[in-house]
């Protein structure tokens, strides 16, 4: 058995070890025995800060947002782009990951039952900073019908939901927006639509039909303008037949299997933690790499020096826009 010593730095507030795919396999395995530690041979790091440039052991990069993997400071990365390099980079949608496989699970059995008698379409959002389109798309839409909001943006019914799976399921669509358009950048967001049992409206990733089947859903992206989407959803609330239609097709295409996704990134997890811990390195840490790595590092301290400046700077702009 494999002493694996490992830590995690740099994830978002209230990251859970029990939620981590990686924790969760090395912990099922036979084959090892994981150590948390603070002189770890393994660092798992996400996109909050910068503490993994501490480290100097191998390092495996994953982002649950918009991010390349930056291969220059990791060894291993793990996100959303559709890359290939070699043993290095593995493409995980979120649906694998411990915290979503409810959803997962609840999207794969959404079945057909009297959507007719939901009210028309939902709107959970709380992130005022995403791209302007989920609003000004909110906006429009709701010329046509009233659109209940749960979340903090734009919020309509008075109260902020709790349960978004049990809210939207009252609603025959939801619109399911990204925060950013980006090529394989697919969240939670289309499958918790889809795990409500109705008709997601989509904007998001250009190859999101890769995943997804085409026929369960409405991605505006497919059509030539947001007044064309929305005829088009006109037509889909007003006709019950093609409504129904779109609830009885498969989430998924038939192509893309969750199950051979999960056998390979183990085959991806096992080649990081059974290989010699120098065989494991893929940075070199010398020459341009090193001076790399020491710039980042630098550039971290100068910016957590100059936070308390920002700070007040901040705290003048808005003191001065609210003395107009």
């Amino acid at each position: 058995m494999k002493t694996i010593k490992i830590n995690y730095v740099d994830f978002w507030p209230n990251f859970k070890l029990e939620e981590d795919f990686i924790y969760e396999l090395l912990m099922n395995s036979p084959d090892y025995e994981v150590e948390i530690s603070d002189n770890p041979d393994y660092i798992v790091y996400s996109c909050f800060g910068y503490e993994h440039l501490k480290y100097d052991c191998i390092r495996i990069f994953f982002t649950g947002e918009e991010l390349c993997p930056d291969f220059n400071i990791c060894d291993y990365g793990i996100g959303f782009e559709y890359l290939s390099l070699d043993d290095r980079y593995f493409r995980l949608p979120l649906m694998y990951i411990p915290r979503y496989r409810k959803d997962y699970n609840l999207m794969m059995e959404r079945l057909y039952c009297g959507q007719e008698t939901r009210e028309f379409c939902s709107f959970v959002y709380s992130n005022p900073k995403a791209n302007p389109i989920r609003i000004d798309f909110f906006t429009e839409l709701s010329k046509y019908k009233q659109i209940a909001s749960g979340g903090k943006v734009l919020n309509n019914i008075g109260t902020l939901v709790q349960d978004k799976q049990k809210f939207e399921a009252k609603y025959k669509f939801s619109i399911a927006f990204e925060n950013v358009r980006h090529r394989g950048y697919i969240t939670e967001k289309l499958m918790q639509s889809f795990s409500a049992g109705g008709v997601p409206i989509y904007w998001g990733d250009p190859y999101v039909n890769r995943m997804f089947n085409s026929r369960a859903y409405i991605n505006i992206s497919d059509f030539k303008s947001t007044e064309d989407a929305i005829e088009y959803i006109k037509q889909i609330d007003q006709d019950d037949e093609a409504y129904k239609a779109m609830l009885q097709e498969a989430p998924l295409n038939d192509s893309y299997n969750l199950e051979n996704v999960r056998r390979q990134f183990e085959i991806y997890l096992r080649n990081i933690f059974d290989q010699d811990l120098k065989e494991a390195r893929r940075t070199t840490r010398e020459m341009f790499n090193k001076r790399y790595v020491d710039g980042t590092r630098s550039k971290e301290k100068i910016y957590q020096m100059t936070a308390p400046i920002r700070k007040i700077t901040c705290c003048v702009k808005t003191v001065c826009k609210t003395d107009k």
